[in-house]
């Protein structure tokens, strides 16, 4: 089973959850194994914002183009 582990920011040691700083050096710096999938997890969501929003712009400003057939041309050329 895969357990959850904090490590110590300083000698990377790891400690327990409730621990608010390491035993083997006493440094108070405990990383979080959460911190990265938060960080991947907010890094998708914001480009599929910014994916969905490019999307709309250009759906909502795309031309249209008119064709005119070729008598149109013709009579338009002779005016």
């Amino acid at each position: 089973m895969l357990s959850i582990q904090y490590h110590c920011g300083c000698c990377n040691q790891v400690v327990s959850s409730a621990e608010k700083d390491c035993p083997n050096c006493g440094s108070h710096n405990i990383k979080s194994p959460y911190g990265f999938w938060i960080f991947c997890s907010l890094t998708c969501l914001a480009l599929i914002v910014v994916l969905k929003l490019t999307h709309l712009y250009f759906s909502d400003h795309q031309e249209v183009p008119i064709s005119q057939s070729v008598l149109q041309v013709i009579n338009d050329k002779h005016k």
